[in-house]
């Protein structure tokens, strides 16, 4: 098979380095199987039920088929904002601890409450579908109530000024100039008091 020590020595050397940089790209997420398949080139399993992304991947498919376009456009993007925390998940990778993780990520990116919102509801569905599975034990199911110890879902942060502006014109406290100065968005409120003038309700 060799001819010499050193090409017995140098192909030795080129094992070596090649799983090596295996087990560096697997990183936490190493297991024996995947480490066999990637070094020997074996095929991997069609859908690994484990696989977060893969489970993307599987829900966006069938949306498309459905032809829910839009849908699964928004599944993509879930998925693809989670990609820029970690490349490889599985679902035991999902806790508490790690959405929290992911929900200051996003912050930290520049998003909204209401996107983070949005981006967590779509993990969310993808993690009740390990659950209706098996995959995700319900011990471990980490959404719900914050006073339960699990991770609750933000909403977006609305602002009180409208009403409390409201509140002040109903009550007549604000100046005329002040109120007409409210702009558009306040001429709705103009048009409720005047309803609950003439008998109407607000």
């Amino acid at each position: 098979m060799f001819n010499t020590a050193n090409e017995k020595r140098e192909t030795i050397i080129e094992i070596q380095a090649k799983s090596n940089k295996i087990i560096r790209l697997l990183g936490d997420d190493f297991t024996f199987e995947e480490f066999e398949r990637r070094m020997f080139g074996r095929e991997a399993p069609k859908y690994d039920h484990t696989d977060v992304y893969a489970t993307y991947e599987e829900k966006i498919a069938v949306l498309k088929k459905e032809n829910r376009i839009s849908t699964a456009m928004m599944y993509q993007r879930s998925m693809e904002s989670l990609m820029t925390l970690r490349q490889r998940l599985k679902f035991h990778h999902i806790t508490v601890e790690f959405l929290k993780k992911y929900e200051r990520h996003m912050l930290r990116r520049k998003c909204s409450f209401s996107t983070i919102g949005i981006q967590q509801r779509h993990l969310r569905a993808i993690v009740n579908i390990a659950r209706f599975r098996g995959i995700v034990k319900e011990i471990d199911y980490p959404f719900g109530r914050s006073i339960h110890n699990k991770y609750q879902i933000p909403t977006a942060k609305t602002s009180k000024r409208p009403l409390e502006e409201f509140e002040l014109i109903r009550n007549h406290k604000l100046p005329a100039h002040r109120r007409r100065s409210l702009g558009a968005r306040h001429m709705v409120v103009q048009l409720l008091l005047q309803w609950d003038e003439y008998g109407g309700y607000i």
